[in-house]
């Protein structure tokens, strides 16, 4: 039984990722900026995949989750799943007012959560502070073997990922700027996000603890004044170059404003 994954968004105006399986589905983020964006863009992935089983929240940064998204969830009735830390925050922002009595929302704690066959530990990471923010190691088990995927959206720091990289079978991390860049066009935002160099040293230190290689590796949320595709790419193929390590696995950047292609991480 295969194992997909693609980016339906990737960048600050908006980002949801998708994983699933033949019996499994779930949206990890739903942040679009209107209803008719949200309806459109997830219309045109489910012609690709069973209807999602949950929507799973990183952090309530409206880019990630938003009033738009969470009408579409509660018209389709899609549970929404979020840390339970999180959801006074959810209320408060995204709400406005709104009861919201059809939406399904399912708290979960830092102990973690299944959604059908893909088993959910959420990772504390580091972001805005008034912001609590989770990537996640999500394991799914096939044909007697289990298999990791890890994902990481928004940080500035990746030591508490680390260990949940190591021979992960994919991963999906965070790549946002380039320094030279955010010189040129400074943001103070920019220091919750990892930079290029930042991300490709967690990635060689990754690799350098693992005894295998993972199937693919996407980089994602690139900011689109502050960063390149190319730059982003180079960065990773430095670092390893410079340390006498083969980069040998294969490396993908998320499109900002479109969907990615599909990634079989199990075939």
């Amino acid at each position: 039984m295969a194992l997909y994954f693609k980016t339906i968004r990737s960048s600050s105006s908006g980002n949801c990722l998708a994983l699933w399986t033949e019996k499994s589905h779930v949206l990890i983020d739903c942040g679009f900026n209107s209803q008719i964006s949200c309806e459109r863009a997830l219309g045109v992935h489910l012609h690709d995949c069973p209807q999602p089983n949950a929507v799973v929240v990183t952090h309530n940064h409206v880019d990630h989750i938003s009033y738009s998204s969470l009408r579409m969830l509660e018209k389709y009735g899609l549970p929404l799943r979020i840390h339970q830390d999180s959801v006074n925050q959810l209320q408060e922002k995204h709400f406005r007012g709104r009861t919201f009595n059809g939406l399904k929302l399912k708290p979960f704690s830092s102990d973690g959560f299944e959604v059908g066959q893909l088993r959910f530990q959420p990772i504390n990471v580091p972001h805005q502070a008034q912001y609590p923010t989770y990537g996640f190691m999500i394991e799914c088990r096939q044909k007697g073997l289990w298999y990791k995927v890890v994902v990481a959206s928004d940080l500035y720091d990746g030591q508490a990922l680390l260990d949940y990289l190591v021979d992960a079978d994919f991963i999906y991390i965070e790549s946002n700027h380039d320094p030279d860049l955010l010189s040129l066009y400074p943001n103070p935002n920019s220091r919750f996000h990892m930079s290029n160099p930042r991300t490709a040293e967690l990635l060689y230190n990754a690799r350098a603890k693992s005894k295998r290689m993972p199937r693919a590796v996407m980089l994602g949320h690139l900011s689109y004044i502050r960063n390149e595709t190319m730059l982003a790419l180079r960065s990773v193929r430095d670092v390893f170059r410079q340390a006498g390590r083969k980069l040998d696995y294969k490396i993908y950047v998320a499109p900002r404003y479109e969907a990615s292609h599909k990634i079989a991480i199990i075939p």
